[in-house]
């Protein structure tokens, strides 16, 4: 349901404001992979992420960098290993 209403980015911030940084993480990451959607089979519509616009009018590469920087951004204060190691996975894979 937050997927069609757009909603993802303000729940990774809520998330993040609220330490729980591994779901903030999951939605980041969520994001990214869901600009390849787009890119690949239009999949995501009905979703937006920022300025009204529905995510089918943003450029996939901008979603995915944007996701990426902000994930990159939470991980660096994290002392978590293991999830640090899992999500610098994706990360890295942002072009």
């Amino acid at each position: 349901m937050l997927k069609e209403s757009g909603q993802l980015r303000v729940l990774a911030f809520l998330y993040e404001a609220k330490g729980m940084l591994p779901l903030a993480l999951q939605v980041w990451q969520t994001l990214s992979e869901g600009s390849i959607h787009i890119q690949g089979k239009g999949k995501l519509s009905g979703r937006r992420i920022q300025d009204d616009k529905p995510l089918n009018q943003v450029d996939p590469q901008i979603l995915q960098l944007t996701a990426a920087k902000e994930a990159s951004r939470l991980l660096e204060f994290s002392s978590d290993g293991d999830l640090v190691l899992t999500h610098l996975k994706w990360v890295k894979l942002v072009k």
